[in-house]
């Protein structure tokens, strides 16, 4: 008969060093054992296996308050007869919030070296990045380090440029640390340090742990957003002008995939709704525009016309070229609820 003992001994020492309220077991039977016994008596065999480990070890760990838990454990320790292994899986962390960018230099998330494709090379010092700084790193330094895990991937509702800055509440994102080895850690206290450290360069807030449902729910999100753009234009604007740029709130717009990022987006036509826009002069040839529109609007291409592949567009309105000078988001209209 096969022994536990050796997997509850190294489960023990594995625990020691690990921050979990709940864990289940799983067994890899060995081939030739398998062959030997009928499919009822191999789940036997595993099933009697997970009980009597099972309850030896939330006799042991009862004063930390562990138990067992056949759904969704915190860890799952796979007892590995087939290979002599135990193979440890530890349930990532997953933390919502909403980011503020304030820096035109970083962005959201890793960008592979262009030359490289993130080897490392002598273009981006070995870094294997475009950029040394990313929203996603900044956020997730303090908490690699009080949890120990492994990695971080950064699941947001959308993107923006990196010359553009993520204002108002921000944007909501979920963090997912992979393979944490703490699980216990004060979410304000982090916020305060991230928020302090980074200052002038990004914030976060309303950081809260979450289940992985709220990925998916994050990801399919197409949420309303809200620009507001420093645009300069070709020739003076008038208060006429003002009038025709106002006509375009509640209008459909025609864009062409933009030239700019061609090279990787499919040429189609996508068809979005401007559902707000007003409108400001900064000085003679520059205007403050505020511009609410329909998920997956690009904006930037909805100023300039993008050489007629945006219809109608702020240059076609006003028949002068208009210009972009500035964007920052200010408004992104989702909730994720619970």
């Amino acid at each position: 008969m096969l022994s536990t003992a050796k997997f509850e001994k190294e489960i023990m020492e594995k625990a020691k060093s690990l921050e979990f309220s709940t864990f289940l077991l799983g067994v890899v039977l060995p081939t030739d054992f398998e062959e030997k016994l009928s499919e009822e008596e191999r789940l036997a065999a595993k099933a009697g296996m997970k009980r009597s480990l099972g309850m030896r070890l939330e006799t042991a760990w009862k004063k930390r308050g562990i138990r067992a838990d056949f759904t969704d454990p915190d860890v799952k320790f796979t007892l590995d007869f087939y290979r002599k292994r135990l193979i440890l899986s530890i349930k990532p962390l997953y933390i919502y919030g909403r980011y503020l960018k304030y820096s035109r230099e970083i962005p959201q998330s890793k960008w592979p070296c262009r030359k490289c494709q993130g080897s490392g090379c002598d273009y981006c010092k070995g870094e294997g990045a475009m950029y040394s700084e990313t929203v996603e790193g900044l956020l997730a330094s303090p908490l690699l380090k009080a949890t120990g895990a492994k990695a971080t991937k950064m699941h947001a509702v959308g993107r923006e440029d990196i010359d553009a800055r993520m204002l108002g509440t921000g944007r909501p994102f979920v963090l997912e640390l992979a393979s944490p080895k703490k699980r216990k850690i004060s979410l304000a206290k982090f916020e305060e340090e991230i928020n302090r450290k980074n200052k002038g360069k990004m914030a976060a807030n309303g950081l809260r742990f979450v289940e992985k449902d709220a990925i998916g729910k994050v990801k399919a999100a197409q949420p309303a957003k809200t620009y507001q753009l420093k645009v300069s234009c070709t020739r003076a604007i008038t208060k006429s002008d003002f009038t025709k740029l106002l006509r375009l709130s509640g209008k459909l717009i025609h864009q062409k995939t933009p030239e700019r990022v061609l090279h990787r987006r499919a040429d189609l036509v996508r068809r979005r709704k401007i559902l707000g826009l007003k409108a400001k002069q900064v000085d003679k040839n520059t205007l403050e525009l505020t511009v609410k529109a329909q998920s997956g609007t690009y904006v930037k291409e909805f100023v300039t016309g993008d050489k007629g592949r945006t219809r109608p567009s702020v240059s076609e309105v006003l028949g002068c070229t208009c210009k972009p000078l500035e964007l920052d988001v200010i408004d992104v209209d989702f909730e994720l609820g619970g």
